[in-house]
């Protein structure tokens, strides 16, 4: 029953680990992206491969391109062993810039091959390997304007409404 309630711990963290961080790159919130990486973590993703600080200049230059980023992620499942847990997360990315598509408008498929250790009694990534599976894009004509006086996220500010 204990190791149930410990498991059922690590996954919830786990969970809101992934959340935070998608949450950060949507809103180029460095401390978010940060929060879920232990600060050795190695990091796999596209043509990158290195460590948390490299990873985030990298991640804003990508995203700094962009006017809004909006990350989604579905299932994740965790394979637990003594020395930590295997998470596999499946998410969909919906990426707008200033370009003419396609360059600016993407719908793209990945998935987060992530090691997940405990340290300090916190769950972070240590490893991370990002697999992009599709990538569409966001046409122009299909796109629908937002209203005037409509709210919509703004990047930078945790929280506005």
């Amino acid at each position: 029953m204990e190791s149930d309630l410990r498991r059922l711990l690590a996954e919830h963290e786990i969970s809101r680990t992934l959340l935070r961080y998608c949450r950060g790159v949507d809103g180029m919130d460095e401390a978010l992206v940060r929060s879920a990486f232990h600060p050795d973590a190695s990091i796999r993703m596209g043509g990158f491969d290195g460590g948390v600080d490299e990873f985030i200049a990298f991640l804003w230059k990508v995203i700094s391109r962009r006017t809004m980023t909006m990350h989604y992620l579905t299932n994740t499942s965790a394979e637990f062993d003594p020395a930590g847990a295997d998470v596999e997360s499946y998410g969909i990315a919906f990426q707008r810039g200033a370009e003419p598509p396609p360059k600016g408008n993407l719908i793209t498929g990945f998935r987060y091959l992530d090691r997940f250790t405990e340290r300090d009694g916190r769950w972070l990534v240590a490893e991370r390997t990002t697999s992009t599976e599709w990538n569409r894009v966001d046409d122009l004509p299909g796109q629908w304007p937002l209203p005037d006086g409509v709210r919509s996220g703004i990047r930078h500010q945790r929280g506005a409404r």
